[in-house]
C-alpha cells in the first residue's frame, strides 16, 4: 500500500511540491500514517543516472528515530532535454517497483 506524502523537509525546512528535488543531497518526508522517511542521495554525477537510498523510520507509536534500512532505490534515468524518469525498486522483490515522472512521486510509491 503506498503512502501519501504530507511534508517534506529539506534542510529542516518545509516544502511543497513544486520544489525541484534532484538537487537536494538528502531530504525527510513524512506520510499521512504518520511514517517518516530519509531520502539520501547516493549518487550524484550530473550527467549519469543519479540514485536515491529511501531509508524507512520506525512507525510512529514507538517513538522513536532510529531507521530501519533502505525501503526502496530511486533512479533517474533521461536527460534534463527528454525529460526524466524515475525507476523505483524495493531490495529483494524484484517485482515491486515502476516508475513515475518526478522524484517525490517515486518516493511516494515507496512509502506507506
Amino acid at each position: 500500500m503506498q503512502g501519501h506524502i504530507v511534508r517534506v523537509n529539506v534542510a529542516g525546512q518545509e516544502v511543497d511540491d513544486d520544489v525541484d528535488l534532484d538537487d537536494v543531497d538528502r531530504f525527510d518526508v513524512e506520510t499521512l500514517t504518520g511514517r517518516t522517511y530519509t531520502v539520501q542521495r547516493t549518487s550524484s554525477n550530473r550527467w549519469r543516472a543519479w540514485t536515491w537510498d529511501v531509508l524507512g523510520a520506525a512507525s510512529p507509536i514507538s517513538g522513536t528515530d532510529q531507521h530501519h534500512g533502505v525501503v526502496g532505490t530511486v533512479k533517474r534515468r533521461g536527460s534534463r532535454w527528454s525529460g526524466f524518469a524515475y525507476v523505483f525498486r524495493v531490495p529483494g522483490r524484484p517485482m515491486d517497483g515502476g516508475f513515475q515522472y518526478t522524484l517525490w512521486n517515486a518516493v511516494q510509491s515507496l512509502t506507506r
